[in-house]
């Protein structure tokens, strides 16, 4: 009987400590994107460097016209989300990418502001 319930403990702490609550908002770079967001990202393309379709209730998406390697990281504070780009210029800078992130917000946000390089940089927003 012990062994049963020494086994039922392990699995019980096993299964807590493999569930991590998202804590913050999250973002992750898309491949493949349904037509909605396939459609913004065609209006968008070559018109400005970043757009933002937000959603209050889904998963809002950040889009990038790239000419060069992009890492994005997000940093909420309050009711502010900040959006960090980094773009590092390539080779072949006539060469320019689609790229898609999915963000996950835990909660609305009020302003959201996007920086290229530590600039702060103007975007269009799209509402879902």
């Amino acid at each position: 009987m012990k062994k049963w319930l020494l086994v039922l403990t392990t699995i019980v702490l096993l299964a807590a400590c493999s569930e991590k609550e998202a804590k913050g908002p999250t973002i992750d770079k898309v491949e493949n994107v349904n037509e909605d967001v396939q459609s913004l990202v065609d209006i968008t393309e070559d018109d400005k460097f970043a757009s933002f379709i937000y959603s209050e209730t889904g998963t809002s998406y950040l889009l990038l016209n790239a000419t060069g390697t992009v890492s994005v990281e997000i940093e909420p504070s309050d009711n502010l989300l900040n959006v960090q780009i980094t773009q590092k210029d390539d080779q072949t800078p006539d060469e320019i990418d689609d790229i898609v992130y999915a963000l996950k917000l835990d909660k609305a946000y009020e302003t959201i502001h996007i920086f290229e390089n530590g600039k702060e940089i103007e975007f269009e927003v799209w509402y879902e």
